[in-house]
């Protein structure tokens, strides 16, 4: 039985490949298989930016971004300095879902405050 020719199963989002017995997925280069060990997607997270001025953007931009991204970028700067982020509305292609959601593309921006504090000697 070869899994990778059923096309009701579809076991894998990019490449299947069959042996006896099984199957295995594999993706293109610059891709990850993610934990279900059927989907790949390209992980860019991990991006931390601590210039004052920059330009965060999708992988591969302004071709659209692999299916199934997750990208996480971090803004540091010192005490003192404030964040201002600017969208442009024609760069964002948020598709829906059938029922009307918004499920397969989000964005999200978190605040996370720390502070610092040193004890006087």
């Amino acid at each position: 039985v070869d899994e990778c020719d059923d096309s009701s199963i579809n076991p894998c989002s990019h490449f299947c490949n069959n042996y006896i017995g099984g199957y295995f997925c594999s993706c293109p280069p610059e891709y990850d298989l993610h934990d279900d060990q059927h989907t790949c997607g390209v992980n860019c997270s991990g991006g931390q930016y601590t210039e004052q001025r920059g330009q965060i953007s999708s992988p591969g931009y302004p071709s659209p971004y692999p299916e199934n991204s997750l990208c996480e970028y971090k803004v540091l700067l010192e005490p003192g300095y404030q964040v201002i982020l600017k969208f442009q509305p024609t760069d964002f292609d948020v598709e829906e879902a059938n029922d009307g959601s918004c499920s397969y593309d989000s964005l999200t921006v978190s605040i996370i405050e720390e502070t610092y504090s040193e004890k006087a000697s």
